[in-house]
């Protein structure tokens, strides 16, 4: 036997075992290391690294790795040699790892379903929202008939005037009357309104189809089949397959910018990162991010309130001049001290963009002026396609001629069906406003109008040519017109009445804001009297705050309100107007006609009313309108 000595202290266990039980390599007098395999006429199968290194075998195991060896073990030229792919292959097979391939599995399906989950929520909220539609539009030949039928009024007549039978008599015969006067009129609107009632409805058909097609692909991932051979290929395709489809629609919303990796798989992003005074490093990290997204098509981003400045916008653009397909994009950059050169950098890159078909830029309260207008005017103007258009320019200072510029090029956009422009603060007088009005005259398909023009010194002037042009938009069905603090008086607002009297069966949506114009009295009677003829109105709401409209004007109102009981949602600001608790009465008593309304909202603050009066004005609504959800007198 062999003494150890301490030279060799420090092998290992298999070293040591060799020593101890086997001799020294015959020929070379050195540790046995090896075992020859591919000779079997080699008495001596055993050999040290010498004898290894000289004949250069074919096959052969290191002797330490066999003693140490497991079921995990893989000899590198035994019993298969000479085949280093097949190796390699083998070597493959054993990094598999159970328990992580099980926590892949696992998380892919939780990320699976909650994708699906998150996604056919929003689609259900949408279609939940259109039934609510479609049933306003099926409600509308019965609520016509109940205005034209007069029931509740006849009703009240009955219940009140009994004792007084001529006078009872007088009232019912001028309902008859009046139904004489507009029979035919009010037959041709019923049947115009059946007939529309007929055109919605609500079809799952197709909806359908694609949740059979959905589960069609689910079910190809098939459990017994998905590890054998080829099959793992054409499953993972299935697989990827589901998971684009819906990564493509659903949106991804990012508030965190460790979550910006997430972008690139897909196509409807939603950024934002406002408030958060973010500097231009992170600017530069979103731009990253945004540049992987080759295929996005719709893009929110909002970093309002971040104080970006001119050098903030420019990194904007490296952010998303890549994305000439999109077709989508909300850009929100209140509040960040951008003047015109940053918007000038925006609006060059914007004019790549020809496939937009909805743009929402934000822009408020910065200090672009006339020549940041112009630019960002010179990008929309290129849309051809465009139909959804918001554009908020509020406090700029952009003065007439950025009105102008900013109209020029609405007028060439044709398509527009939904425009949304605030210009509010920002001196463009009455040229500006003749501006805006000839835009209105182009746009000849919008159903859907927001105008905010307030504090303006537009005045009697600018406003008639509002309303001239305005007039021309017959489709409009949803109308937002905010002329506060221009000085229109009873003057302008005959004008805007006008606008409604030519509207009439088509608007549907009306938010009108005349706050401290000082129309008085007569303007709001001009506008209460033309409204009446606007019979299709579901939603209302009227400011005519701060306008010295006193009894009278509130009698007007009244007497407005008490046709219109198909109004399900008003909003009547009446603040500062020197109204007393008699002309709050008069309002109060019409709105029991209103017997459709589900959300009212009074103002009266600042005018001659007594908060107990008002209380009992509440107090005796909520006992007489019968489907009120929300109801505040503030």
């Amino acid at each position: 036997m062999i003494e150890i000595k301490n030279d060799y202290l420090d092998l290992s266990e298999s070293q040591i075992f060799m020593l101890k039980n086997y001799k020294n390599c015959p020929s070379h007098k050195r540790f046995l290391v090896c075992l020859r395999l591919d000779d079997i006429n080699d008495s001596n199968i055993m050999k040290c690294h010498i004898c290894q290194q000289k004949q250069q075998f074919k096959s052969f195991i290191n002797i330490e790795d066999l003693l140490q060896c497991d079921d995990k073990t893989i000899f590198e030229s035994w019993p298969i040699y000479g085949q280093d792919q097949l190796q390699k292959k083998l070597v493959e097979t054993i990094e598999w790892q159970y328990e992580l391939k099980y926590k892949e599995i696992e998380q892919f399906f939780i990320d699976f379903e909650t994708q699906v989950y998150d996604l056919l929520q929003a689609k259900k909220k949408d279609i939940l929202k259109n039934l609510q539609q479609i049933d306003e539009i099926k409600q509308q030949p019965i609520n016509f008939y109940n205005q034209i039928s007069q029931k509740e009024k006849l009703k009240d007549i009955i219940k009140t005037q009994y004792g007084e039978q001529q006078k009872q008599n007088q009232m019912i015969l001028d309902i008859i009357k009046e139904n004489e006067i507009n029979f035919e009129s009010n037959q041709k609107q019923l049947e115009d309104f059946i007939q529309k009632s007929k055109q919605y409805n609500l079809n799952l058909a197709s909806t359908q189809k694609i949740k059979d097609q959905v589960i069609a692909l689910i079910n190809k991932i098939n459990a017994t089949e998905i590890f054998e051979h080829q099959e793992i290929i054409e499953q993972s395709n299935d697989i990827s397959s589901i998971i684009k489809l819906f990564q493509s629609l659903k949106k991804l919303k990012i508030t965190q910018f460790k979550d910006l990796y997430k972008c690139s798989n897909f196509q409807n992003i939603e950024i934002d990162f406002s408030g958060q005074i973010i500097q231009l490093d992170k600017i530069k990290q979103i731009s990253s991010a945004l540049q992987k997204c080759q295929n996005i098509v719709c893009l929110a981003l909002n970093l309002s309130g971040n104080n970006l400045q001119d050098q903030g916008a420019k990194k904007i653009v490296q952010a998303i001049e890549y994305f000439e397909n999109i077709e989508d994009l909300t850009l929100n950059l209140q509040k960040n001290h951008i003047e015109a050169e940053g918007a000038k950098q925006i609006g060059i890159i914007l004019q790549n963009f020809q496939k937009i078909v909805s743009l929402k830029l934000n822009f408020s309260e910065n200090s672009i002026q006339v020549d940041g207008a112009k630019n960002i005017a010179n990008a929309i103007g290129r849309y051809q396609h465009i139909t959804n258009l918001t554009l908020n320019l509020y406090a700029n200072n952009i003065q007439a001629e950025g009105a102008k510029q900013i109209a020029q090029a609405i007028q060439k956009c044709h398509k527009i069906t939904h425009l949304n422009l605030d210009l509010d603060l920002n001196n463009i007088q009455i040229e500006g406003a003749k501006q805006i009005g000839y835009a209105l005259q182009a746009c000849q398909n919008i159903i859907s109008l927001s105008l905010y023009l307030s504090a303006n010194s537009i005045q009697v002037e600018g406003t008639k040519q509002i309303a001239k042009f305005l007039e021309k938009c017959s489709k409009i069905k949803d109308l937002t017109l905010n002329l506060s603090g221009n000085h229109i008086q009873s003057e302008g607002a005959k004008y805007i009445a006008q606008v409604f009297q030519k509207f009439q069966q088509n608007i549907t949506k009306l938010d009108l804001n005349l706050y401290a114009n000082n129309i008085q009295a007569e303007g709001v009677k001009q506008i209460c009297q033309a409204l009446e003829k606007c019979t299709n109105i579901t939603n209302l709401t009227l400011d005519f705050s701060a306008n010295n409209i006193h009894q009278e004007g509130a009698k007007q109102i009244a007497l407005f309100l008490q046709k219109q009981q198909y109004i399900k949602n008003l909003t009547l600001h009446l603040y500062l107007n020197n109204i007393q608790q008699e002309g709050a009465k008069q309002i109060g008593q019409t709105l029991k006609y209103c017997q459709n309304l589900t959300n009212l909202i009074l103002g009266f603050k600042g005018n001659q009313i007594s908060e107990e009066y008002q209380k009992e004005i509440l107090y005796q609504l909520q006992n007489n309108l019968k489907n009120i959800k929300e109801l505040e007198i503030k």
